[in-house]
Formats: structure tokens, C-alpha cells, sequence
């Protein structure tokens, strides 16, 4: 028996995260077929990497929305895929700034971008899921530089999100990664955070819902968590 939905009435940090989990790996969208028209929601991730995250996210989901997702696995490429078919849920993210479809040109709401604690959450839900963390070697033979990532096709978003990292004074660097190929024919543009006081500046503000980015921060930290 399908629960019954719950729709926010007022703006919080968790539809803040939950806007930025969605714009990092979520996507929604309708079809139709014969007579029906089917509407869904879905969050993919990393079946064995993200794991730990996608009981987070479907705890997050129940408390904003009161909705239980159907789970899928798509085996060939280690995909899970949590997806909810409410149509008055697609609707309601739509009225949030979400787009239906393609996310080329996905932006941060304007609602979120008023508030700082939203952007907070919001950028915390981006990096968790289109963002990384890695330890570089740069100037030694064992890793010691910590390095934060997050890519995205759309520039627009890179450079919000590259907005709000200064309003914290976050120092980082804004590419373009121009290799494109048939396979990924799109610019992908990214913002790094390098070095130790920038990265434990951004955990110290933003932080880390997903285990696989805080486990590496963490093993950092306890190795010394230091450049020199």
C-alpha cells in the first residue's frame, strides 16, 4: 500500500540538501503509455560505493516527503536507482526550480541563494554526490594534499556554486575540461579546493552527509591531516 505523500509548506536545510542531492544525481521526468502518463523521480548512485549514502537519502526523503522509493539495480554498471512514481511529488519539485528532463543548464534555485543556511545544505547535497575528495602526492612520494572536487555540464551552476565558496572565503580554482569525445561530447566545468586549510575550511562550513567522502577526510585527518 502506497503511503501518502507529504509536501512541504515551508522552505528548510533538508529540502535544501535534498534540492542539491536531486541536482547532483537526480533526474524526473514523465512518459506516456496507451493511455496512461508516468511520472518519476529517480536518484541514481553506486550500488556498493554509495550505499551507506542511499540509506541516508531515503531516510531524508521519508522525512521531507513520507515516501518509500522502489529500488532497482542495474547490474552492468553497479547502478542502484531509487525511484518514486508520484506525479504531485514531480510537480512540487518543478514549482522548486527543478527541470523536467535534461539538466545540461540545471541551475540553484533563487529561494535557496536567499537564505545561507540553504546554500549551506544545498552545496553539501552537490558535493556529495557530484563531488569528490582525493590525496594527492604533488611534492612528495606519499599522498598528503587533499583535493575537493565537483564537475557539472552546466556552468551555470559551477559558477553559483563558485559564488557562494567565496561568500565563505574558500579560496579554489574554476576549469573547463575541454577533452571531448563521441562518448562525452559535453565541456564539463569544475571547481577544486586544494590544500589543507581550504579543504578543512569547507568541511568545518559545509561538511559531509555521504560516508565514502567523510571516511576519506577522516583518514586524512588522522594520518596528520596536514601539507608539510
Amino acid at each position: 500500500m502506497k503511503s501518502n505523500i507529504k509536501l512541504p509548506t515551508q522552505m528548510s536545510e533538508d529540502l535544501a540538501e535534498e534540492t542539491g542531492i536531486h541536482i547532483g544525481d537526480g533526474s524526473m521526468g514523465f512518459y506516456r503509455s496507451g493511455n496512461k502518463t508516468h511520472w518519476s523521480y529517480t536518484y541514481c548512485c553506486h550500488e556498493v560505493d554509495d550505499e551507506e549514502y542511499s540509506i541516508y537519502v531515503k531516510k531524508l526523503m521519508k522525512r521531507i516527503y513520507n515516501l518509500d522509493p522502489i529500488e532497482d539495480k542495474k547490474r552492468k554498471d553497479n547502478t542502484k536507482v531509487l525511484r518514486y512514481t508520484r506525479k504531485n511529488l514531480v510537480l512540487y519539485k518543478k514549482n522548486l526550480g527543478l527541470p523536467l528532463g535534461k539538466k545540461e543548464n540545471i541551475k540553484i534555485p533563487k529561494w535557496i541563494l536567499n537564505n545561507k543556511n540553504f546554500k549551506i545544505a544545498c552545496v553539501r547535497g552537490i558535493f556529495d554526490t557530484d563531488g569528490s575528495i582525493s590525496i594527492k602526492k604533488k611534492y612528495k612520494a606519499e599522498p598528503y594534499y587533499p583535493v575537493i572536487k565537483v564537475s557539472s555540464k552546466s556552468k551555470l551552476l559551477i559558477n553559483q556554486i563558485k559564488n557562494i565558496l567565496k561568500e565563505f572565503g574558500i579560496n579554489l580554482s574554476m576549469y573547463a575540461n575541454k577533452r571531448i569525445t563521441p562518448r562525452n561530447p559535453n565541456i564539463i566545468w569544475a571547481i577544486g579546493i586544494s590544500g589543507a586549510i581550504n579543504c578543512r575550511k569547507y568541511v568545518n562550513i559545509f561538511g559531509f552527509s555521504n560516508p565514502k567522502h567523510l571516511k576519506k577526510y577522516k583518514k586524512w585527518k588522522k594520518s596528520g591531516g596536514t601539507e608539510i
